[in-house]
This record gives structure tokens, sequence and C-alpha cells, in this order.
């Protein structure tokens, strides 16, 4: 890194631009491409894997502060597939661990893999250098060695959330202690499942109260029903994802089974599993006509299953269409070998699953069933939303098929009997392809203007370039949204013939923004009128429509001539949440009623007005009480904006004093003076042309140790003083300076004294 950009970096804090008074250079924002700043750096490198971070922390100090920055997950689980946060720790030694340990900061979650006492002694490490866990997730491994299981359970197990037990030994181990407090998950991998009565004492008393996901076997007696039935009472509203397994039930049981398991109203996840080969018809028929009418909210569901039929089948499937809210559907059939035999091509089609336009993910498995070609048939219209798609059979993938899946406009993966069969070669997410997703994040930095200028360099900064975009501002007039955001009207209806942009091409630049959320207009002529009823027929989800005149109005700016307009559409403000003036009239409190004196509007959260009507200074008695009594009535303020006039200096030291009961202030703004103006800066003082002298910064970083941002104005000349006096502020960013009122304020570098 060369000098100038490490100038740059040590004082990245101030952000200051060009200033005309001491002829200091232009630094960039931290989050600004045109620098890529560390915090835009780290949210890049973030995506590299834990390895691959490790090999290139070495490129420069810049990769070297900001990779590690975003890494919250640490996984040293060998039972599972290796993932972007996996480490090897056992070829490491202790004093390299805790090297690696020591550049990992801010890890939050933990999955590791418990089977031997150097795993053991690593776990141990991990608890003493993060206190600040989240997310512990342990997997015991190991049938016999039940030592070690009771040592962690012992000293750790009250830090625990997440515990996967292996085998019975471990299990009764597991049950010895009654510590689990922040246990939430508890399942079970291996051959042996947990069944539901491991989870209760002699007494039949619940062991453990906190669980928000739980994996169990459940076998039919009448003991296990009055225990499903506690279970159901106390998590009823809490549990969030359930696996369970139930075999080998007679009618009576399995019905009644599921209907207690129906009151788990908080339940989002369900997997269930059963075998009903050894039942009659009437409980596949009720699963299909009850069960699923029992569980709107669910989003993610999975069934295995056996099936007897194809009519059976087909009326599976067509039950799932009652569930509206799945996005994510798993099936696994298991079927009798004469009903794969008798059956050479099932004639099955997606149209089954028509009323899930919500699903993202579908994974199905027919065992060794051929299905007709015509099964992927409009599966782009019958699942419009498709992400991921899994899909086993004996159906050969041939090029029918693969053109109705490519269809899918959001199909980002498939895979049939194993294989995967989509273009994608990395994942979506991947450093390695710079994915759409990664693309467009770092785009997304782009302004407005800049993204129309850039999207014709390839067709992935086409596809990516728009997709972050959520705020619109057509405005002559830009307000205080960045104009990263901003659309020029004046070249799209402007008074120049050859200014102006016809209607369709207002359509062409809606088109490219389908993500819009949040809208600016100001509506001056009746051309800006119609380019506002195109926003309005193209978005019909905003949330925020701001600076505009109806029902759908979230805020409005509005010129005080145009009030009675307004109060005559009393019902049309349903959404409406902010009331702002524009211009120099402003708003007075009773504009907000009618002839009838009543309220216009009733829902809103900002809203700016004249009380007080007078220009005349204010007389010494109203001084006295905003002084010793008004600030000490607003405890709660964060926000505070007062514009007085006053008549003494003596007045003015006083009120300037009492702003100090406002104790959880955070952003304080005054103005001496009747002026209106709004600002982001969290200290504004303005003086006007009264004469200061320097001594009035020289303890500043005592009184206001916490300040970031300063504008200031009044008769006083930037010595050497008062800039040694503000340099000792530690977290000042901003400061603003104007020692004349016709002059603009400048921006002034502030170096910090580190």
């Amino acid at each position: 890194m060369d000098q100038s950009s490490g100038d740059q970096f040590k004082h990245k804090r101030a952000m200051m631009s060009t200033n005309d008074m001491n002829g200091t250079h232009e630094e960039y924002p931290k989050d600004s491409l045109d620098r890529f700043g560390d915090d835009l750096c780290g949210l890049v490198l973030s995506y590299l894997s834990l390895k691959d971070s490790f090999r290139y922390e070495c490129l420069s100090k810049q990769w070297r502060r900001s990779i590690h920055r975003k890494r919250h997950n640490l996984v040293m689980n060998s039972c599972l597939p290796k993932t972007d946060h996996y480490i090897d720790v056992e070829r490491m030694d202790s004093q390299i661990f805790s090297s690696v340990v020591k550049k990992l900061p801010n890890i939050t979650r933990i999955e590791i893999t418990v089977k031997s006492e150097a795993t053991e002694r690593v776990f141990e490490v991990l608890m003493k250098s993060y206190k600040h866990l989240k997310t512990i997730k342990v997997w015991f491994c190991g049938r016999n060695d039940t030592q070690i299981a009771n040592r962690l359970f012992e000293t750790y197990g009250s830090r625990m959330t997440q515990i996967l037990v292996p085998s019975t030994p471990v299990l009764k181990v597991f049950k010895r202690y009654t510590n689990y407090t922040k246990l939430t998950q508890l399942s079970s991998y291996g051959g042996a499942l947990l069944e539901l009565r491991d989870i209760f004492n002699d007494n039949n008393e619940l062991l453990f109260k906190g669980l928000t996901a739980f994996q169990c076997n459940y076998t039919p007696n009448d003991n296990n029903l009055k225990l499903l039935s506690t279970f159901v009472s106390h998590y009823k509203n809490s549990l969030k994802t359930l696996d369970i397994s139930i075999y080998n039930l007679l009618s009576d049981h399995y019905i009644q089974s599921l209907k207690v398991l129906s009151e788990l109203k908080a339940l989002r996840g369900l997997t269930f599993r059963t075998n009903l080969f050894k039942t009659n018809h009437y409980l596949i028929d009720y699963h299909c006509q009850e069960f699923v009418n029992q569980w709107p909210q669910l989003k993610r569901y999975q069934l295995i299953i056996t099936i007897q039929s194809v009519p059976q089948l087909r009326l599976l499937l067509e039950s799932f269409n009652r569930k509206k809210g799945l996005r994510h559907l798993s099936l696994l059939l298991r079927l009798e070998y004469w009903i794969i035999s008798s059956e050479k091509c099932w004639d099955l089609s997606l149209n089954s699953l028509s009323g899930l336009k919500r699903l993202q993910h579908l994974d199905i498995d027919f065992d060794s069933v051929v299905v007709n070609p015509g099964f992927f048939y409009a599966i782009d219209t019958y699942l419009p939303r498709l992400m991921t798609l899994r899909f086993v059979s004996m159906t050969e993938m041939s090029a029918g098929i693969k053109e109705s899946v490519e269809r899918l406009p959001k199909l980002a993966k498939m895979s049939s009997n194993g294989q995967s069969i989509s273009g994608e070669k990395y994942a979506k997410d991947s450093i390695d392809r710079y994915g759409d997703d990664l693309c467009g994040l770092v785009l997304s930095y782009l302004s407005f203007k800049e993204n129309f200028q850039y999207e014709c360099l390839s067709k992935q900064w086409r596809k990516s370039i728009h997709r972050k975009q959520h705020i619109l501002v057509v405005n002559t007039f830009p307000s205080g949204h960045s104009k990263h955001h901003y659309l020029e009207v004046d070249r799209m209806v402007g008074p120049k013939e050859e200014d102006r942009m016809d209607l369709p091409a207002v359509k062409s630049v809606v088109k490219k923004l389908p993500n819009i959320t949040s809208l600016e207009i100001t509506v001056i002529l009746e051309t800006t009128e119609r380019v506002f009823e195109v926003l309005m027929k193209s978005y019909k989800h905003l949330k925020t429509i701001h600076r505009t005149y109806g029902s759908r109005m979230t805020q409005i700016d509005i010129p005080r001539y145009l009030v009675p307009v307004l109060t005559r559409y009393i019902n049309s403000y349903a959404k409406l949440t902010q009331l702002s003036y524009c211009g120099r009239i402003h708003l007075k409190l009773n504009d907000l009623f009618n002839g009838n004196h009543k309220l216009v509007v009733k829902g809103l959260t900002g809203f700016e007005c004249s009380y007080y009507d007078s220009e005349d200074t204010l007389d010494c008695f109203v001084v006295d009480y905003h002084c010793n009594e008004f600030f000490y009535q607003w405890p709660q303020l964060q926000r505070y904006e007062l514009e007085i006039t006053y008549t003494t200096v003596p007045a003015l030291r006083r009120v300037f004093e009492s702003v100090n009961g406002m104790k959880g202030l955070r952003r304080l703004r005054l103005i001496f003076r009747l002026v209106f103006r709004t600002s982001r800066i969290h200290l504004d003082i303005d003086f006007d042309d009264l004469l200061i002298s320097e001594s009035f910064f020289e303890y500043i970083h005592i009184y206001l140790p916490r300040l970031k941002t300063l504008r200031f104005r009044a008769q006083l000349e930037m010595s050497a003083g008062v800039k040694e006096s503000l340099e000792r502020l530690p977290k000042l960013e901003l400061f603003e300076f104007s020692n004349d009122k016709h002059k603009p304020y400048q921006i002034i570098v502030i170096p910090h004294t580190y």
C-alpha cells in the first residue's frame, strides 16, 4: 500500500470533502466503491471459505484487517460434508489452534464433533475464548466412551444450545443432568433414535422446557399417548420444528396421535415418517382430508410414507394444495414391490401441486417408479417461485424435461437421481464465479445514474445491477435522499421539447426497477402527475410514498395553500404517517382539523407545524420556563431541534446550558434565530454574527466525548488553538464551519490525536 493510501486510511474516520480554505484533498466515505473501503472489502472477502481466508490474508494489510471481520461461524464437525466454515483441528497442535482462535474474534456460533480427548480439549479452549456465543452445537461421536460426555455435560451443559446424541449410553449420561438452561434443539443421529419418553423423568415430568426443535421416535401405547399430550400441551405455542417417526400403529392410535399433534400451533417445520401399508386406507384418507387442513401455518413439510396404489398417491399429492404457505416440500415415497411391477409408467402431473404458488424448494423421491415425461409440463406456471428441485425416479431425463425445467425463472439448482443437471458450476454466492447475488451487492454501491451507464457491460451486470435498488426519488428539488436514488425529472418533462422524455421511456426505466418499495416525488405539473400515475400502476407493493398527494400515500409535504384540498378528502389517508410543509409558510396546528373540528388524519407518527406565530423575541418568562422546567419534562427525547430568538447574551447562555437536562439526547440542533433548516448533524450551533472567543472549544472533549459530527457558525477565526481543541475529540467524523452568514459552510479536516 503506497503512502497516499496509508494517509487515507489513517484519517478514514473523518469523512471530509474538498476544502477551499486549506486546500486539503477529498477522502471518500467508507462504503464508497471509489475507494473500496474496509467494510465493502470485508463483505466481499466474507464469501471466501475459512481455509482460503487464512491463505489470502497475507496479500495486503487491508485484507489482513478485513478478511476475518465478518466470520461468525466456526465448524469442526467431521460427521458432515465440509462447509466454508470448516476447520480441521485434528492436525493442529494447541499453539497453532490458539493462534487461529485469536484471529477470529467475532465468532458467535460453533459446531463441533466431540469424539476423543483431543477434541474435548479443543472444545474447552473455545469455551474459554468465546464468552458471548449464541449457538453451541455439539455432536457426540463414539458409542462406548461416556466419560468425555459426562465431563462436558457437567461443566458446559448450561451453555449448550443444540445437542445430537448417537447412542443409548451417551443418552443415559445426558439424562443425569438438568442444567441445560439454554438448550433449544435436541436430536439424534446414527442407528438409534430418541424416544419421546427420553425427555421425561421417572415421574413423567418434562426434563427440557425450552426446546424449539425436537426429533424423536414415537411408539404406540397408552402411556406414550399421555406423554405426547403432556409434550404438546407444554410446547403448543413455542415449538417451531418437529421431526417425528410413528411406526406400526393401529388405526385408533394413529388418528388419535395426529389429532394431538395438530395442537402445535406454533409449528413451522414438520418431518413426518410412517409406514401405512400395515394399516387400512382410512388412515390415508384421514391424512389427506383432515390432517393437512390442521397445519395452515407450516412453511416446511417432509413426508416419508408408504403408498399402496397410484390413485392413493394422486390423492396425496393433491392434498398438499391446501397448505398454501409452504416454502419447502419434501416427499419420499416407499412402494410395495407388486405396485412397481404392475405399473410400467405412472401417469402423474405437477398440476396436483399447482396451489403451492409460494413453494421455493421441492424434493420428490418416487423410489423405483417410472413417471410419464409430461410430469414437468408447465412447471413454470404451476410452481413459478421454485429455486431448487430434486427429483428421484427411474424416468430418463430427456431434452423435453430439461427444456420445461429451464423455463423456471428463479431455478438455481436441480438434481436428478443424484446428478446435478443445472448449468451452475459454482454456487451462486461463491466468489469463484462472482455470482449474481454478490455482483448485485457490490453494484448496489453505484449511483442511480451510473447503474444505467454500466448495465450494458455484461449480461450478468444487466441482471444484477438494479436488483437491490429499493428507493426511487423523482424530484426536481432533491431532498434528504441520496443522489444514488435520484432520477432527473426535468429531463423527462422539461419545458423544452428536446429535453422531454416520453411516457414509454419512463415505463422502460420503471420496468428495469422491479423492487422499488420507497418512492419520493414532487408533483408540480400535469406531466409529473402522469409520471406519478405510471409509478402507482407499476408498483403495487410500495411501503413508503413521499411528497405526493390519496389512500396509498404515507408521507406528504404540502404547501399551505393546498391544505383545504387535503381536508376535503378526510377519509382517504388510511396509510398517512408523516405530514409536513414545503415552502416558506408553515402548516398550523388547526390545519390538521376540518370545519367540524375533527382530525383529518389519525395515524400520524411524524408531524411538523407552527403553533407560536409571533416573530418577536421571547420574553424572560418564556426563557425561564424553558430553562427551568421544560427540558426536564422530556427525559425520553433522543433528537431535539430548537429554533429560538434571543435578546441578551446571558439569556442565550441560560438556554444553552439548560440543554444539559436532556441526558438521553443523541442528536441536538440549536438555531438562535428564526430560520428553518433540516440536517443530520449531531450538534448544530448557529450564533449568527455573534463574536465568540476561541476558549469556547477548550474543554469540548470532556463535555462532549462522544460527539461525531459538528456544524458551527459564528464570528470566529479558525486558529490553531481551536483545531487543537477539536483534535482531542476521539470520535469526531465531520466538522463544518462558517464565520460569515452569507457564505456556505466549509468542511474542515481535523486530524485525530491517537
